[in-house]
């Protein structure tokens, strides 16, 4: 996999996503990501390390993930 980018559906709820997993002591940035038409607004979480946990607490607060089936790029 490359970089472990979890992308979202708003730059809102990227900043809630990357709050929630810096309050779970996991390290994430808000990025820009390439425009994928149907995908969003261009906005992703970058999880330099623990994707897999991020990924898992994040569905588990209700966020969902329309860059994939594994929300990641």
């Amino acid at each position: 996999m490359g970089k472990p980018l979890l992308t979202v559906s708003s730059i809102t709820r990227a900043m809630r996503a990357r709050d929630l997993l810096r309050r779970h002591g996991i390290e994430a940035y808000v990025e820009r990501v390439p425009h994928i038409p149907g995908v969003g607004c261009g906005y992703g979480v970058f999880v330099p390390s623990r994707a897999e946990e991020a990924l898992s607490l994040l569905r588990g607060a209700g966020f969902a993930f329309p860059g994939g089936k594994d929300g990641t790029r």
